[in-house]
């Protein structure tokens, strides 16, 4: 009686862990599927500079960097 109801036990726990696995793998292998098309202008975003943002410089200000 003990042998059965381990047995059915391990057995049910295997087959979550069996069956969550296989959701798992699948939905990464759905993902690869079909490409995202990505807008090469949005590729690489450019934080602003946090010097205009707190004050210290004015946007398109350059400066130079010879001493």
């Amino acid at each position: 009686m003990l042998y059965i109801l381990t047995g059915t036990l391990c057995g049910g726990v295997l087959a979550i862990w069996i069956a969550a696995l296989i959701w798992y793998l699948l939905r990464r292998w759905k993902g690869r599927d079909a490409p995202k098309q990505i807008n090469q202008t949005e590729r690489y975003i450019i934080p602003p500079d946090p010097a205009t943002l707190q004050g210290y410089r004015i946007p398109e200000e350059h400066l130079s960097t010879q001493r």
